[in-house]
């Protein structure tokens, strides 16, 4: 649980989407990232941060897919 207790935070400021579908995976962990820093102030809370940080985990991939899908595309846009 070291990442969300409550020291630091995921996104830097300014940070801009590249489609409409990152903003919202974006926005999804960042809601999980405030979930689990207010459950770490929680006793007997670990189970369930564990869990939260799972689902956190699997869109950081779906974000990582959506994010190489779309370098993808832009640099065969490029050659083209």
């Amino acid at each position: 649980m070291s990442r969300f207790d409550g020291r630091c935070s995921d996104l830097p400021m300014g940070y801009e989407p590249g489609t409409s579908e990152c903003r919202l995976l974006i926005d999804s962990k960042a809601q999980l990232e405030q979930l689990l820093l207010n459950l770490a102030r929680l006793e007997h809370t670990e189970a369930i941060r564990e869990q939260l940080l799972a689902v956190h985990q699997q869109l950081e991939a779906l974000h990582d897919q959506r994010r190489a899908l779309r370098q993808s595309l832009l640099r065969s846009v490029q050659i083209a």
